[in-house]
């Protein structure tokens, strides 16, 4: 979350100069990483580290400023968090005038959330008439290169207003030559979003959003429908054009002294005509990155990597043969797939079996 350009949190900025700075520090070039213990600060600076080159190659027009960053635990004495951040608030952004950006991560979040506040931290100032929104989906986009690809799912399912959390399940046998069929089966869980089932939130209402202050008196709900439509604007524009047709459509907005990127332009750009488009899209995209998902997750490698060694499949050549004997079923996020008839499952069965 980017505070930027939050009015209300002056008052919190002051209260924090009463805060104790993490103990354990690391610098990462011009860059510095404080943390509670020394693992935590090693690890984010190795973080710090990867999450720079990755925003580099991905993002042009980048703020040319270091920045610091603090990890702290959040019920610890003296932690920002104590001094009247909303609870619901576990990473942001802070921004004062004559100082490099200061990254706030809670101890419990932080690898989740490093790479999202990063790129918050590091857009250059042509970035600036970008709105709240499809800026959250920018850095959250950036952000899942390095995370669990669960958190996707998670966005996905706000965008999509599918509410609760993303849940799998695969149940198959393959059939013997003699005897009883093996059977196999297994169930998971993946991260859940906020339920954003009940946001009544347009994507006019969305996209004209102007900074964070505007979430505060939103339900999580309606602040995970916010993130999951910037997700779902952004990822539909960089597909189609690349961050430099993202990029173009804020210097254009600046140089038509717009405050911030029309919504029109956005959803034109995304190629979204409706609301109602918009959602049939939304479940498009999260019907196929929990395919991904599943394949990817470690539940369904074993029980597949199982049932394959013991049908004696070595080769790429003994697929077919196997799916000849076998039927089975997936569920994910709510739909139930027939895995035989899914290509995306033969090219999984073709990679495993080499």
């Amino acid at each position: 979350m980017n505070f930027s350009r939050t009015p209300w949190l002056a008052s919190v900025f002051f209260a924090g100069a009463c805060t104790s700075a993490p103990p354990c520090s690391v610098e990462v070039g011009s860059d510095r990483v404080r943390a509670d213990t020394p693992e935590i600060a090693a690890d984010a600076a190795e973080l710090l580290a990867r999450g720079r080159t990755l925003i580099a190659q991905e993002v042009v027009d980048l703020a040319d400023t270091s920045v610091e960053v603090w990890v702290q635990d959040p019920a610890k004495e003296g932690s920002l968090a104590t001094v009247g951040i909303d609870h619901r608030t576990s990473a942001f952004t802070r921004f004062d005038v004559g100082r490099r950006p200061r990254i706030y991560l809670s101890i419990y979040n932080y690898r989740g959330a490093f790479v999202h506040e990063l790129a918050h931290a590091l857009l250059g100032p042509g970035w600036r008439t970008l709105p709240l929104a499809p800026e959250e989906g920018l850095c959250t986009l950036l952000n899942d290169e390095l995370a669990d690809p669960a958190l996707l799912i998670a966005h996905l399912r706000c965008a999509a207003r599918a509410g609760g959390s993303s849940t799998y399940s695969v149940s198959f046998q393959v059939l013997r030559p003699e005897g009883e069929p093996a059977k196999y089966s297994t169930f998971w869980g993946n991260i859940g979003g906020s339920d954003a089932s009940e946001s009544t939130l347009t994507l006019a209402e969305i996209l004209a959003l102007t900074d964070s202050s505007d979430l505060n008196t939103m339900t999580q709900g309606q602040v995970g429908h916010v993130y999951g439509v910037g997700v779902v604007v952004v990822s539909r524009i960089l597909a189609s054009g690349g961050i430099e047709e993202l990029h173009e459509l804020c210097l254009r907005a600046a140089d038509q002294g717009h405050a911030q990127v029309p919504a029109a332009w956005l959803l034109d750009a995304a190629d979204i005509e409706s609301d109602a488009q918009f959602e049939e899209l939304a479940l498009a995209e999260l019907r196929a990155a929990s395919l991904a998902a599943a394949f990817e997750s470690e539940p369904f490698e074993l029980l597949f990597e199982k049932a394959l060694q013991e049908a004696g499949v070595t080769t790429p050549e003994a697929v077919d043969g196997f799916l000849e004997r076998f039927e089975g079923t997936l569920r994910a996020s709510g739909t139930t797939y027939d895995l035989a008839e899914l290509p995306e499952f033969r090219a999984w069965l073709l990679d495993a079996s080499r």
